[in-house]
């Protein structure tokens, strides 16, 4: 017969914001030293999202790959074939590429005898960056991320 007590601070119900702690189910501030409840689970028995990173407090769809299981929240899974749940969405040409060529541009508009300046992304840096290799990038519709087209580069995010 074990005396181990499960605590707060052993379950993967537990958060760490800063300092504190809370319980993920009731979402309470809780003492990870000294509390504990019925239920209690160590952090092996957790389910994650491989795709968001959430609890899964019921249980997730496994998705067969190459034949590796993965665990999804039912969210996360409803979205796939979209760009925020695409492989491809954590890196964007336009925004880290090391280029020096300016990322916005002032452009001015006519109308009339009346003329306003507005800020546009560079035509020249989308020409070095994105039209070169994003995967993200669609001639007819240019980026795909703003203006949410799913594409055939879709690709499994884990």
């Amino acid at each position: 017969m074990s005396l181990f007590h499960p605590i707060c601070g052993d379950c993967g119900f537990r958060v760490i914001q800063g300092t504190d702690s809370f319980c993920s189910l009731p979402k309470f501030k809780i003492d990870p030293n000294t509390e504990s409840c019925s239920k209690h689970k160590f952090r092996e028995s957790i389910k994650i999202c491989e795709v968001c990173g959430d609890t899964l407090f019921e249980p997730g769809i496994v998705d067969l790959v190459d034949g590796h299981a993965h665990i999804l929240c039912n969210n996360c899974a409803s979205k796939f074939g979209f760009c925020k749940t695409c492989g491809n969405f954590k890196y964007c040409k336009f925004e880290q590429d090391p280029s020096p060529i300016e990322k916005i541009v002032q452009k001015e508009i006519r109308q009339g005898n009346m003329v306003m300046m507005t800020t546009v992304k560079n035509p020249k840096r989308i020409e070095e960056t994105c039209k070169k290799g994003c995967y993200c990038y669609d001639e007819k519709n240019g980026c795909i991320r703003e203006t949410i087209h799913p594409c055939t580069s879709w690709k499994i995010p884990y």
